[in-house]
């Protein structure tokens, strides 16, 4: 009843409140903060950004909208694929090495040029048969190159140490033989060397009748003169006496008397040139020798 009614007894009485309808009960949650989806789209995950294009699924927590929608994203971490909707290929696995690769790889160590080439043969053969070659075939490369490297730079180096050390062995010979010949002399001439001239008297007429001329004309032809030889080598025997014992002042005279002979000797049996200076110059220095030899050695 609403208004106001009169009493019976004509009083006006206080008016009546409207009815208050039933209270629903209240749904489970929080009745005072409901979700409710705005626009009437549903709602994603926490964390979850709102998708550009209303209507289709959202992602889960941390994936990013797609930039085509309607096509499946991917997952956490992933990148999308350059070509949606087909799975990315990945690159092939080296394939298992060969028989010939793993005796190539060996080789490289041993002989390390026949290793290496062997190592690039498989490589080739490898990669049109599977796409890729070994790592074994590519170390085979690697590992006989270095080594034929370091092979040859040691041979240069080794062959440089043989050729210094030959110099210095023949340069101490050389000092060794200049030594033996700055031995101290006596300007004197000696008992010694007036007694080894005497032997050199008889050779000097042989020695002077010798044509080196003539010679010359006749020992290329590839004939030998056996006489000739021997007498030039006793000719230097008498010089090497007499070298022992001479004096500063003679000294180079009976040196050049020594060379010489044997220079001619080595021409008269054919084993070195004939030169007929070295003739000449042995039966002028025997000369000097012998009219040093009669001036000084002279008997009072």
């Amino acid at each position: 009843m609403s208004g106001t009614e009169p009493n019976p007894e004509g009083t006006p009485q206080t008016p009546l409140p409207a009815p208050i309808p039933p209270v629903p009960p209240a749904p489970p949650g929080d009745a005072y903060a409901p979700n409710l989806p705005p626009y009437g789209y549903p709602q994603q995950g926490p964390g979850a950004h709102t998708s550009a294009y209303p209507g289709y699924p959202q992602q889960g927590a941390g994936a990013h909208t797609s930039a085509y929608p309607g096509y499946p994203q991917q997952g956490p971490g992933v990148h999308a694929s350059a070509s949606p909707g087909y799975p990315a290929q990945q690159p092939p696995g080296r394939p298992a090495p060969e028989a010939l690769t793993i005796v190539a790889f060996i080789t490289s160590f041993v002989l390390s040029p026949i290793g290496m080439v062997l190592g690039i043969v498989q490589t080739v053969r490898e990669r049109d048969r599977h796409g890729r070659a070994s790592g074994l075939a590519l170390a085979s490369i690697w590992v006989g190159a270095g080594l034929s490297v370091i092979t040859f730079v040691a041979g240069v180096l080794l062959a440089l140490s043989l050729f210094v050390f030959s110099g210095l062995v023949a340069s101490s010979g050389v000092i060794a033989d200049s030594y033996s010949e700055e031995v101290p002399r006596a300007d004197t001439v000696s008992a010694e060397f007036c007694e080894s001239a005497q032997d050199l008297t008889p050779l000097l007429e042989p020695l002077a009748s010798l044509d080196a001329d003539g010679y010359a004309e006749h020992v290329g032809d590839g004939g030998t003169y056996a006489a000739e030889t021997e007498f030039m080598i006793k000719v230097a025997g008498v010089g090497e006496t007499l070298w022992d014992s001479a004096s500063t002042s003679i000294v180079g005279e009976v040196e050049t008397m020594i060379d010489s002979s044997w220079y001619a000797a080595e021409g008269f049996e054919g084993s070195g040139a004939f030169d007929p200076q070295d003739l000449h110059d042995a039966q002028s220095a025997a000369i000097a020798v012998s009219d040093f030899a009669t001036e000084h050695c002279t008997a009072p």
